[in-house]
């Protein structure tokens, strides 16, 4: 149990949200909620994550330490994919598809 908290808190530290993790969800603000839900992500030791705009509600300094974190993850052979509007952080991905019209293209990065 206490590996497990540590390993938590070590997380929540990761992506900064580890002074806010005495409050219930409703007292998070957008951004708050988005990165509890990449801490809840990543402590789940999962090999594929998943995320739908995952910095879509961080500011842009907070989106950009979130990815760094996610290239971190990368190096641990975890596979992450994810969607996002923000076209800085798609030109960073290995692998970019663009969908238009229910198409799915391979975009060469």
């Amino acid at each position: 149990e206490e590996i497990a908290k540590k390993e938590a808190q070590t997380i929540l530290k990761a992506v900064k949200i580890f002074d806010r993790s005495q409050h219930f969800p409703k007292e998070l603000s957008g951004g708050e909620q988005q990165r509890v839900a990449i801490a809840r992500a990543i402590i789940a030791e999962t090999n594929i994550i998943l995320a739908d705009e995952p910095t879509g509600n961080l500011d842009f300094k907070t989106s950009k330490e979130i990815f760094s974190y996610f290239l971190k993850l990368k190096k641990l052979k975890k596979t992450i994919i994810f969607a996002t509007h923000n076209r800085e952080l798609a030109n960073r991905a290995d692998y970019k598809l663009f969908i238009s019209g229910g198409i799915i293209k391979r975009v060469n990065v």
